[in-house]
């Protein structure tokens, strides 16, 4: 049996952003391994992590997606490689509002 490693949010680095049906993207800088994705909205969202020097990525609803306010899976802890920078985020239909907040942990 492994023991999860309790979510340590980066301080003060929560991105509050309005998810729509076209691609966006935020940079949440490198250097930590989680993203703690919330979505508040009553919208499926959908991110993606990436290196920003790399490439231009779209998100399309083929990526993560994150379940609607009050279901389980609203509030998602992923793993990310170190250097990923980068977050794009896009909505199902309309918008819904999305929390990004970086750290370690949380797997």
């Amino acid at each position: 049996m492994s023991a999860c490693i309790p979510f340590a949010p980066a301080r003060g680095s929560n991105y509050v952003v309005t998810a729509t049906i076209t691609s966006q993207s935020i940079t949440i800088g490198a250097g930590n391994h989680s993203i703690r994705v919330v979505n508040v909205g009553s919208v499926v969202g959908y991110f993606a992590t990436y290196k920003a020097s790399d490439e231009t990525y779209t998100c399309t609803n083929k990526e993560t997606p994150v379940a609607v306010t009050g279901s389980a899976g609203s509030t998602l802890i992923i793993e990310k490689p170190l250097d990923h920078d980068t977050i794009a985020f896009l909505a199902d239909s309309t918008t819904t509002i999305m929390h990004f907040q970086p750290g370690e942990g949380g797997y």
